[in-house]
């Protein structure tokens, strides 16, 4: 993967080795040529101050994750502004921020929603909705404090979730 942290690099100014010359068979006179010792034990010559490439840089990763609401408490058939508010510390592409939740009495989840976004540094905003039922013993969603979970996945892989509570009074 990192192939060159494992690499050791001799270079060796050639100024009319002849034994040098006859192992490589390159004419070196005047010539700078890199030897590189990868980590099969192969060697590898590179001419003409030719050298591999720099690592890559690390990778990016997430540095803050957490959900905001427009309020804490919503009644009867409001809507409520959901925002996911990610910060990372370099380009990511492809991550799915998901948000679900709102299990009602009748175990149905009222919010179960996606977004495909390519993060980049600093600070990134998914945003979602969720009309909230009406209120009665029809809705399953008696007045309480609800959950919200959050979500930040790129190639199955979890990279941060968080949660919020709300409060559904009417």
């Amino acid at each position: 993967m990192q192939r060159i942290l494992s690499i050791m690099v001799l270079a060796i100014l050639v100024l009319g080795c002849p034994s040098l010359q006859q192992e490589t068979g390159q004419e070196a006179q005047g010539q700078q040529l890199v030897f590189i010792i990868n980590e099969t034990g192969e060697n590898e010559t590179l001419a003409n101050n030719t050298y591999p490439s720099p690592p890559p840089p690390p990778e990016s990763r997430i540095t803050d994750f957490g959900i905001r609401m427009d309020k804490d408490e919503y009644s009867s058939q409001e809507t409520a502004n959901i925002s996911v508010d990610i910060t990372v510390d370099g380009d990511i592409p492809g991550v799915l921020v998901s948000v679900h939740g709102v299990i009602t009495t009748r175990e149905r989840e009222l919010l179960n929603k996606d977004q495909l976004l390519f993060l980049r540094p600093e600070s990134n905003t998914a945003n979602f909705t969720l009309m909230l039922p009406y209120c009665s013993s029809c809705s399953g969603m008696p007045p309480g404090t609800y959950l919200i979970y959050a979500k930040a996945t790129k190639d199955n892989e979890t990279l941060a979730e968080t949660n919020h509570s709300f409060n559904f009074i009417r």
